[in-house]
């Protein structure tokens, strides 16, 4: 039985995010849910985030734009290749998150998803994630928050339950460091499910050279992973 260990956190847009982020505090950038904040709990940690949240997304938009990734999701695709081979068997169904235009992932979903069964995400109203098995693109729809994911219609797996399917889930990142530090969008949708996981699943973040950062800014609650992955080294956390 899946149980809950969060509830979903909701909060009020201080005024201070509002001004320098109009646009993009109320969505959090489209990721999987609205991200608002209570102006009794904003920190200076929570501003030194969204101020980097904002520059690793336009920079990703700039280099989507002009194609500048293109060597270097080739060389991810290849390390995740190898990460694969290490921690899930040949032809193991591996959960995986549904990659944006400008994500790591882009350009080799599509071959991932060619060669094993894939569980990905679907965002569910109360700020948590399910899984669910597909086959084929054609299975996904754009969800509320206007990501790629499963329809309704699809069985759901819930991340206390997800180790009897798959031993390798990759989790989407902004950033990361060698240590298995991620910064994510702010939705708290994967750090639940992080927490929620057994140890058996090994989770693996994959970014761009660029966003390989020696620290990040990290709260209590921001959950780790297992393997940070770049094109150009694999990192395993100690």
């Amino acid at each position: 039985m899946c149980t809950q260990h969060y509830r979903p956190h909701i909060r009020s847009t201080p005024p201070g995010l509002a001004r320098r982020f109009p646009r993009q505090v109320t969505h959090c950038y489209s990721w999987c849910a609205a991200v608002v904040y209570n102006a009794d709990m904003i920190t200076g940690l929570d501003d030194e985030k969204w101020r980097l949240r904002r520059r690793l997304l336009q920079q990703r938009r700039v280099n989507a734009a002009l194609g500048a990734h293109r060597q270097e999701q080739e060389a991810l695709w290849g390390n995740i290749q190898t990460v694969l081979a290490q921690y899930a068997p040949p032809g193991a169904a591996i959960g995986a998150y549904v990659p944006t235009r400008e994500e790591p992932g882009a350009d080799w979903f599509a071959l991932l998803l060619g060669e094993r069964p894939l569980i990905v995400p679907r965002c569910r109203e109360d700020h948590h994630l399910d899984f669910c098995y597909v086959t084929s693109p054609d299975e996904l729809i754009i969800g509320a928050h206007g990501l790629r994911e499963p329809s309704p219609e699809h069985p759901a797996i819930c991340p206390e339950r997800l180790h009897d399917h798959s031993t390798v889930l990759l989790v989407p990142a902004l950033a990361a460091t060698a240590a298995g530090g991620r910064l994510g969008r702010g939705g708290g949708y994967y750090d639940r499910t992080l927490v929620a996981l057994d140890a058996a699943v090994t989770t693996v973040a994959a970014v761009f050279s660029e966003e390989l950062l020696p620290t990040l800014p990290q709260a209590s609650h921001d959950a780790t992973v297992d393997v940070v992955v770049t094109p150009q080294n694999i990192f395993t956390k100690s």
